[in-house]
């Protein structure tokens, strides 16, 4: 009895104890939370760069990286758009098409074409004779004049890789990737004027290249053209040309297989005739993509055939 008795009041103690000690505190304190503190003066460490957002993100320097603030979502890329001259028409929606009067000065008619139809299709669909290539906007082929003023004001090009932004603001356009966006009159078959081409260099001089060619095969040439009606200095210079556009491309050409070529030629002007030769001659070559330098005639409206030549 007197043992169980002893225990009991020792427990009691004992608990007694447990209660005073945790009702006074232990004098423990958290401790203080730094890492905040930690980020901003790693964040001070790191240097500012010139990076657009949002890769310009330094060790808590504001948004998670690759976050893009509301508003902004079209970044860089957008710019790099909007400074492209290009376009897909495809793009244009049902709803977003328009109809411009578009005047063909050399058929003499007038038609509607849409924003989303080349002048090029649109006179074939009309059954117009409209000159072309390569139908990419890689040659001259097609060119074209807008009478009113630069073409930039009055079409839309889905692409150029020939004509200069001098030659633009001319009012010379690829009819094969040409767009409408207002009305204006067309001259089909117009390209930009020879001395535009190189106003430092005639067209007549011949890249250093052609030294190579046989002077057998210019002789033959020259001979061949002075029997085909022109003067000495024409038949010399349309020789030098065929020489120049054969090393040009590493044809290996011969005077007969250019001879048969000229035969077939159209016009009846030699001038024209040859302009042709080199036209055909072209469009067996996928490098080449302006043959103006190698034509006699080099901007003419009969240079060469419109089917043929680039």
């Amino acid at each position: 009895m007197v043992e169980l008795l002893g225990v009991v009041l020792g427990a009691t103690l004992t608990l007694v104890a447990v209660v005073l000690h945790y009702a006074s505190g232990t004098g423990w304190q958290p401790t203080e939370d730094i890492s905040q503190t930690v980020l901003e003066k790693r964040a001070e460490s790191v240097p500012e760069t010139d990076f657009a957002e949002p890769y310009n993100r330094g060790v808590g320097g504001g948004a998670p990286a690759g976050a893009i603030p509301g508003g902004d979502s079209e970044g860089e890329l957008a710019e790099s758009d909007e400074s492209d001259d290009e376009f897909d028409p495809a793009a244009i929606g049902d709803d977003e098409v328009e109809y411009y009067e578009i005047e063909f000065a050399a058929q003499g008619e007038t038609i509607e074409v849409a924003n989303n139809e080349t002048l090029l299709e649109a006179g074939e669909d009309e059954g117009y004779d409209m000159p072309y290539a390569c139908r990419q906007g890689q040659c001259l082929s097609c060119a074209g004049h807008i009478e009113e003023g630069a073409a930039e004001e009055y079409v839309r090009h889905s692409n150029n890789d020939t004509l200069s932004e001098e030659e633009m603001d001319k009012g010379y356009c690829l009819t094969c990737t040409a767009y409408p966006t207002t009305e204006f009159t067309l001259t089909s078959g117009e390209q930009p004027d020879a001395s535009a081409f190189s106003e430092s260099e005639p067209l007549t001089t011949l890249p250093s290249h052609c030294s190579g060619m046989s002077d057998d095969f210019e002789s033959e040439l020259a001979a061949a053209f002075r029997e085909y009606g022109a003067d000495a200095a024409t038949a010399d210079d349309a020789a030098a040309k065929v020489a120049a556009f054969d090393s040009e491309y590493d044809l290996e050409l011969t005077a007969d297989s250019v001879l048969d070529t000229f035969e077939g030629a159209p016009y009846g002007e030699f001038e024209n005739d040859f302009d042709y030769v080199i036209g055909d001659l072209a469009a067996g070559v996928e490098d080449c993509t302006d043959s103006r330098e190698f034509r006699l005639d080099g901007f003419g409206d009969l240079a060469a055939d419109p089917e043929q030549s680039v």
